[in-house]
């Protein structure tokens, strides 16, 4: 999933340059590429949440699937990075 490390690394420079993570995507300004502003898979915007000094970033299911997902179904939506485990 390319994208999602894009949209990490930005995470993760905005982080160096400003010592703290993101409170949203929106405030990566021109660090994150106006393309990836959705997950190019799901054409949805990206869940990201920081708490403290962690984050998570994830996919969201695809459009229809949502009532139906679970864990090990790919379609509910994949987690990019959780780094507060």
């Amino acid at each position: 999933m390319a994208a999602g490390t894009r949209v990490m690394i930005a995470i993760e420079r905005f982080h160096l340059a400003h010592g703290r993570l993101p409170s949203s995507l929106d405030e990566l300004g021109d660090l994150l590429a106006d393309s990836l502003a959705v997950d190019p898979v799901t054409l949805q915007p990206w869940d990201y949440e920081s708490t403290g000094g962690t984050y998570h970033l994830a996919s969201r299911p695809l459009r229809g699937w949502e009532d139906d997902a679970s864990e090990q179904d790919p379609l509910s939506g994949i987690i990019i990075v959780d780094n507060g485990q």
